[in-house]
């Protein structure tokens, strides 16, 4: 059987998925993550991409650190993915040392 969803729980997902608070949906239509990614899909609605900008300082830190330390670490410590970590050392042209 097909749990059909309300106008209100699609309200809520058309409303709050772009911005990717599918656990805050999950909460407010008690669907599960997969459901509610699933239902989104189905739709078409996608996420938006946010651009989360570096502080001077934690660039300036970045660029310290890149050289020689791994990369988890570096995410770790600034909260970042790896991805961002690896994306930002490329745009900056960053390069790591060899040991």
């Amino acid at each position: 059987m097909d749990n059909l969803w309300s106008k209100a729980e699609i309200g809520i997902l058309k409303k709050l998925y772009p911005a990717g608070h599918t656990q805050e949906i999950a909460d407010k239509t008690g669907r599960s993550l997969p459901s509610i990614r699933y239902k989104a899909f189905r739709m078409g609605i996608k996420r938006k991409r946010v651009r989360q900008e570096w502080p001077a300082g934690e660039i300036k830190l970045f660029k310290k650190l890149f050289p020689t330390t791994p990369n988890r670490q570096i995410a770790e410590r600034l909260g970042r993915t790896m991805k961002a970590v690896r994306i930002k050392a490329f745009f900056l042209g960053l390069e790591k040392k060899d040991k």
